[in-house]
């Protein structure tokens, strides 16, 4: 089973995030900050990463898909934000991009691309 970590600050959309990509096979775990998500990272092995740009604390997204890169090269990473200025960066860091409001399907298709 391929094992998805989710970062996103929004409790419904990371939980709505969390029942989609369980219902469709996948391990998850999931982190509100980013720092929650690097704590996360140091004691567990993901097969990809789908990270919100925008998180509260200190610590945004592309830090937290940067220290998975490091950790785990080449893994799948995938950028969610309504900002779609940042579709450019995610692609500069080997991230897909997925825009708010997500589409389940979209994010669906777009995970199978990356693992």
């Amino acid at each position: 089973m391929k094992k998805v970590l989710v970062v996103e600050d929004e409790a419904v959309a990371r939980l709505a995030l969390t029942e989609c990509l369980t219902s469709a096979g996948y391990s998850v775990e999931s982190a509100a900050s980013g720092e929650e998500a690097l704590k996360i990272l140091q004691s567990q092995t993901f097969n990809a990463a789908i990270v919100d740009f925008k998180l509260n604390g200190e610590v945004n997204g592309f830090e937290v898909l940067s220290e998975f890169e490091r950790i785990t090269p080449g893994r799948g990473k995938i950028l969610v934000t309504a900002y779609l200025a940042e579709q450019v960066r995610a692609e500069a860091v080997g991230a897909l991009f997925v825009p708010k409001p997500v589409n389940l399907d979209d994010l669906l298709r777009k995970l199978e691309a990356v693992l």
